[in-house]
């Protein structure tokens, strides 16, 4: 009898060790999760105070001041949509984010996200320079995209000594589109 509880107890301090294994594995996922998600809502969020603090610092005019706001917006409406899908419990729990793919031009979706570091480029007195490319259609999830180009701008503003020059080009060829982006 007492081997057998002993076996019991082995397999119950086996079972108890691998659900700390999962635990462990899952708390570092949600970290590196959180990690992500804070990198991707910092960017609209500058976009956001950047061109706010245009339309309050510069005398515009009525036509800017409008289009700084459109910028605004798109930026908020994207860190709402990050936050939605934080609070996503499902995409939490899977691991996955659900990917939407629609035909995505990417010139249209470059073009715009460089639109929005603009004001960040010009703090630090940097240029971008930016070679679209006719044809640049693919299958994508669009929003998903726009965080990686809003991501790799950020990251290539940041590490990009000022006065810089970011260079950002599509490619296209019969079986692939390449988007480059060089600090």
């Amino acid at each position: 009898q007492r081997n057998e509880v002993n076996a019991r107890l082995a397999l119950a301090l086996q079972a108890a060790e691998q659900a700390r294994t999962r635990a462990e594995e899952a708390d570092r996922v949600k970290t590196e999760m959180l990690g992500i998600v804070a990198h991707d809502l910092r960017n609209p969020l500058s976009s956001i105070v950047g061109f706010a603090d245009l339309i309050r610092a510069e005398r515009s005019s009525v036509e800017d001041a409008r289009r700084h706001a459109s910028i605004i917006i798109a930026a908020a409406e994207r860190t709402l949509k990050l936050v939605s899908d934080l609070l996503e419990s499902s995409v939490l729990d899977a691991g996955q984010i659900r990917l939407q793919q629609a035909p995505c031009d990417l010139s249209v979706l470059l073009a715009d996200a460089i639109a929005r570091a603009t004001t960040r480029a010009a703090a630090k007195q940097q240029q971008i320079e930016f070679r679209p490319a006719s044809g640049a259609v693919v299958l994508a999830d669009l929003e998903r995209l726009d965080q990686v180009f809003d991501n790799l701008l950020s990251n290539a503003l940041k590490f990009s000594p000022p006065k810089g020059l970011i260079e950002v080009w599509i490619e296209v060829d019969a079986e692939r589109v390449r988007v480059a982006i060089r600090d």
